[in-house]
């Protein structure tokens, strides 16, 4: 979220930070009454309304502001804690002076992960004046409601008898420590949704801490050992792709070696379970841009006796070394490989099919038409007479 960082808003953020406290403001009062709408329900004694007025003259900062006559309410939810403070302000004008207010419709999540909403809590309730006046006020998230918890909040903004309003502005001051077990754990879900698995696995750890019952408990110690796992993958992804950046730089100087010692590192990341042949086959792939072959063949041994390798690994190493034979024109080798994919346990059906198609490619090659011929010949008969025809086999 895009923040305005005026000489005021510099301060109150390193207030919040002294205090170890995260402040979020959303959405934006500058793009007022965007993120905004009119809610429909509720209470049918007055005839609800809401339009944009598009006058920069009259508004109180922009180019727009709004007239209300119900509830203006945000579009997204707050999602909040207990201990959490809201302060929200706007500015509002009425020539007849009646009240405006702001509310916060209040919501709990359910085990069933569905919102309901306990209760409507009013902020601050103010009367307008001719011109812009400022309506500020603030509340703290509490315990409870109606003995329901408080886990999102949508701002209302409200009129029952029409005013102009704008530049609404909301700022969230998040507690700096859980108070209960459900918040920890509802915000470490958002976080693992989100993907910050660091932050997830500190929220899920508090949850363990604040858990009253050994259910809540082995729950909380389960996702955070999962998040914890997912971690370290990811940390090992980061770190893998670091050493590509690197391998390459030395990949387009020439310096093969360097690169090499690069590309082992990757072997020693075990929260990635393909890192073995991953370093194997872009270790194999140094050797060939170096022209190295008899290295290259050795690495390719070594790819194929990888404790644990799966069958396509297998099949694509397959395709993959036969490709170098090609290049060094030992066509005979190279049609041994295809021969294993062929007759390999697991082969799904394009394997299959490439593997015979490059077979007819090694004849062709080699000048040997009649051979080519007869393999390209039976493979079009086949795909012609299948009930399935891959059409990118067809020659």
């Amino acid at each position: 979220m895009k923040t305005n960082w005026t000489l005021q808003g510099i301060v109150i953020f390193f207030l919040y930070t002294l205090l170890g406290t995260l402040c979020f403001a959303l959405p934006e009062p500058e793009g007022f009454p965007t993120g905004w709408r009119l809610n429909p329900s509720g209470t049918t004694a007055y005839t609800k309304e809401f339009k944009i007025i598009e006058n920069p003259t009259d508004a109180y900062k922009g180019k727009r502001y709004a007239y209300i006559k119900g509830h203006l309410v945000t579009n997204n939810l707050i999602y909040v804690a207990e201990d959490d403070q809201l302060i929200i302000s706007f500015y509002a004008k009425d020539p007849e002076r009646k009240d405006v207010s702001v509310q916060i419709y209040a919501y709990e999540l359910n085990k069933q992960g569905r919102l309901t909403a306990p209760a409507q809590l009013t902020v601050v309730t103010k009367k307008t004046g001719t011109e812009w006046t400022k309506i500020e006020g603030n509340i703290t998230i509490p315990k409870k409601v109606a003995n329901k918890r408080i886990n999102a909040v949508k701002v209302a903004l409200i009129s029952r008898t029409g005013a102009f309003v704008d530049y609404a502005h909301i700022t969230h001051i998040q507690t700096p420590e859980w108070k209960n077990y459900q918040d920890a754990s509802l915000n470490a879900g958002r976080q693992e949704a989100e993907g910050d698995f660091s932050n997830a696995l500190k929220a899920y750890t508090e949850a363990v801490k604040l858990a009253n019952t050994e259910e809540e408990k082995k729950e909380a110690t389960l996702k955070a050992n999962e998040v914890e796992k997912r971690l370290k993958r990811s940390m090992g992804k980061t770190f893998i792709e670091d050493i590509f950046g690197r391998a390459d730089v030395f990949l387009q100087k020439g310096n093969y070696t360097e690169a090499r010692k690069e590309y082992e590192k990757i072997k020693e990341l075990k929260e990635v379970d393909y890192s073995i042949p991953l370093a194997l086959f872009n270790i194999a792939e140094s050797y060939r841009l170096q022209k190295d072959y008899a290295n290259t063949h050795k690495t390719f041994n070594q790819i194929f006796t990888t404790p644990g390798l799966t069958k396509y690994y297998h099949i694509y190493g397959l395709f993959r070394e036969a490709e170098v034979y090609i290049e060094q024109k030992n066509y005979n080798k190279a049609r041994q490989l295809y021969q294993q994919i062929i007759s390999k346990e697991g082969a799904l059906e394009h394997h299959i099919l490439k593997a015979r198609l490059y077979t007819g490619d090694t004849y062709r090659a080699r000048r040997q038409y009649r051979k080519a011929t007869d393999i390209y010949t039976t493979l079009l008969r086949e795909q012609e007479t299948s009930d399935f025809p891959n059409e990118s086999f067809r020659v």
